[in-house]
């Protein structure tokens, strides 16, 4: 009989958690896996088409606070229909996760990492008294995975306790495709939200629009109403495309990447999918970038000021595009799919073996 995996993920969304777990499911076919996601999203249809099972506590997409007490009963009464041999726990708040801890049966849990903030909560870098006490409290009990070293740190330092605790960084999900053609477009792919950036691209395209005519901006997005607000419908130039589970159309079709990105990322897979595909990454030198890049990429920016400048370099021969394809071939063999799943597997058989 297969080993039982239940992945719990906050959303049913193109999330960077929610897409790993995903992934996890369709690569690891010797596990039988579940995703249960406390909300819906726009990505559960997509999930279950892809023949994952995969079920909501709640078929609201408001993630807002007014449904967490009702959150934690559906989560309750599910654990305790169910058995599995493995929680692998994706969602980034502590709730849920205590809920596992109590009410497990046999299972084991894997804690995973995938925020710089150690609750999942990229807006801020400091979590609550309350929330470090109970990781402190959990850290003896589950096996928690830092998808980054920087996490790794910030964990360490904030709970002190690295006895459980694995470096297992996220991995380029795609085999390196070297660009062969430039495109004249650059995409950008996230939450409409001030964190990840989207508040600068309505001033931005129309600084492209003048300088660089040519230029196709394409989006990555599920808020139609918001980009209709933000765009005028006129401009044919910047283009809209609903999310979706395979992204390489997408990124075969630019040439640059904005990922403008505040928020407190872990090792973000937008960016490590444009890497897989030869897609430069106009992008801050924040920590998780800088340990994917390392300190001196040549499309690191310090303010959005510096993008137009970046643009004109590129599209006018100054970036050393072999230099760049090198940079990016480098890290997608170090950071490779099979090695990170390797990882994994290893994981489950060392904390399932004594199960």
């Amino acid at each position: 009989m297969k080993t039982k995996i239940l992945h719990i993920v906050q959303k049913a969304s193109y999330n960077g958690a929610t897409v790993y777990a995903v992934r996890l499911c369709s690569r690891l076919k010797e596990y039988n896996h579940q995703i249960i996601s406390c909300f819906n999203g726009n990505a559960f249809d997509g999930i279950v088409a892809s023949g994952i099972n995969c079920e909501n506590l709640l078929n609201t997409e408001d993630v807002s606070y007014k449904y967490l007490l009702f959150k934690y009963w559906k989560f309750f009464r599910f654990i305790y229909r169910n058995n599995y041999d493995c929680i692998h726990y994706h969602q980034g708040g502590v709730g849920i996760l205590l809920l596992a801890y109590f009410f497990k049966k046999q299972a084991v849990i894997v804690h995973h990492l995938h925020s710089g903030n150690l609750i999942g909560d990229n807006k801020k870098e400091n979590i609550s008294i309350i929330h470090r006490t109970i990781l402190k409290y959990l850290s003896n009990k589950t096996h928690q995975v830092a998808v980054a070293e920087h996490v790794f740190d910030e964990y360490s330092k904030k709970i002190k306790n690295k006895k459980n605790l694995t470096l297992i960084r996220n991995s380029t999900p795609y085999i390196f495709e070297q660009k062969k053609t430039i495109n004249n477009a650059v995409g950008f792919i996230g939450r409409f939200t001030q964190e990840k950036g989207f508040n600068f691209l309505p001033e931005l395209s129309v600084k492209f629009e003048k300088d660089f005519p040519e230029l196709n901006i394409l989006i990555i997005g599920d808020h139609p109403k918001l980009f209709k607000r933000n765009f005028d419908e006129s401009r044919t130039n910047v283009k809209l495309f609903n999310p979706e589970l395979n992204t390489e159309r997408f990124y075969r079709s630019i040439d640059l990447l904005l990922f403008l990105s505040t928020a407190v990322e872990g090792m973000p897979l937008v960016v490590l999918e444009a890497i897989s595909f030869d897609v430069g990454v106009i992008c801050y030198p924040s920590p998780a970038l800088k340990e994917i890049f390392g300190n001196e990429y040549p499309l690191f920016i310090n303010s959005q000021d510096e993008i137009v400048n970046i643009l004109s370099s590129y599209y006018e021969g100054k970036i050393d595009l072999n230099n760049l394809n090198s940079i990016h071939k480098n890290i997608c063999i170090k950071q490779n799919e099979c090695e990170m799943l390797n990882t994994i597997r290893n994981m489950y058989f060392e904390i399932l073996k004594g199960n």
